[in-house]
């Protein structure tokens, strides 16, 4: 009697073992066909050692120009050591060479990116990165990268249109679409409107401040007065970027009167708003209104408002008691040790300019001004 099942168990265990040492054999002969000197090339890269990579490296891809991996790191470390336009040869002949994969396209145009990059030729950058995304690159590192690109040479459109790929919500999207609405105002304010009209729709405060200033722009003062009290009124962080803006166009339109009534409404609303009653003590300063500014420097006195509480009581003292400023002197010392910066609330990032976009996580809007010490 023939025992199949012993027999089945047999053969199984028979080709289990011949597949093991058909890997193990093939993966040692994988071993031994690895060129020297592409491994001793790549350790060196790893360890920023491109001197010593770069010859290993040349070697390896000379006596084997099937080896595009190290030919790519031939250029890399060319451009890491200022050598640009050799490096843009280097990737230049590897994209042009037979039979080459996506995978291998993309890594080269994206190197071949940074290479024109360094050199200073964003059109160029901008051309390889593209090359990366028809061949199926849908990484955000390139996509931030070809984003940037573009609005550095100001070309909005294409920015937005990489950004609707970036940004992965829809309110997102839409805040994204307002700052490139803001940025386009001045060159081209009728294709900007259509961009700052999706952030309405979604309600984007930056839409709104954006809209404020396209309704300037067309000569619609009142329009815009109205649509930026009503912004600071729903968005207090607003009031710095508005108030240059109001106080411009309220004394243009000798509303001056007006605007003091705007100021006491958003005080009523918000005792704590430090920029609104500083800027407020300012002007009530200029119009030697001693009272008025002596009772905004009582709102400023909680040491929660330091140190921008002493810079408005010594800029509101210079203009109206300048002998009083002898005895801010101990103070105006201490906060010499501060300074302004902004912050992102998203990520945290910090810096000293104010912009709309952080560099950092990208995120449109997110930042708030403070004092650091």
């Amino acid at each position: 009697m023939i025992y199949y099942p012993l027999i089945f168990t047999f053969i199984v265990l028979f080709l289990l073992i011949f597949w093991v040492a058909y890997k193990s054999t093939k993966i040692k002969k994988e071993r031994e066909n690895i060129p020297v000197d592409y491994i001793k090339g790549l350790e060196q890269y790893a360890s920023s050692d491109y001197d010593n990579a770069f010859n290993y490296l040349n070697i390896a891809w000379e006596r084997n120009p099937e080896n595009v991996n190290a030919y790519l790191l031939v250029g890399d470390i060319l451009r890491k050591k200022g050598y640009f336009d050799a490096a843009i040869g280097v990737h230049k002949n590897i994209l042009v060479k037979p039979g080459l994969d996506s995978n291998m396209k993309i890594r080269t145009s994206k190197s071949l990116a940074e290479d024109y990059i360094m050199k200073g030729e964003k059109k160029e950058a901008i051309n390889s990165l593209n090359i990366a995304l028809k061949e199926g690159d849908t990484s955000k590192e390139t996509l931030i990268k070809l984003m940037n690109l573009y609005e550095e040479i100001e070309e909005w459109e294409n920015a937005f249109n990489i950004g609707k790929d970036f940004y992965s919500d829809k309110e997102k999207i839409a805040a994204y679409s307002s700052y490139v609405g803001l940025k386009m105002l001045n060159k081209n304010p009728q294709n900007a409107f259509s961009y700052i009209k999706t952030g309405l729709k979604s309600d984007i405060p930056l839409a709104h401040y954006a809209f404020s200033l396209y309704l300037f722009h067309l000569g619609r003062e009142d329009d815009g007065i109205k649509e930026m009290k009503e912004l600071i009124l729903e968005n207090p962080g607003y009031f710095d970027l508005c108030i240059e803006h109001l106080e411009q166009k309220s004394f243009q339109k000798g509303k001056f009167g007006e605007l003091e009534d705007f100021f006491n409404e958003i005080i009523k609303k918000d005792k704590d708003n430090v920029s609104v009653i500083a800027k407020f003590a300012e002007m009530m300063a200029k119009k030697k209104d001693k009272i008025k500014v002596m009772d905004l420097l009582a709102l400023l006195k909680d040491e929660r408002f330091y140190p921008e509480n002493v810079v408005t009581r010594i800029k509101v003292l210079s203009i109206i008691d300048f002998n009083r400023i002898k005895s801010e002197i101990d103070e105006l010392q201490n906060i010499l040790n501060y300074r302004k910066v902004y912050k992102c609330k998203e990520c945290g990032y910090e810096m000293e300019k104010f912009d709309f976009k952080c560099p950092s996580c990208f995120n449109i809007d997110t930042f708030y001004r403070m004092w650091k010490a």
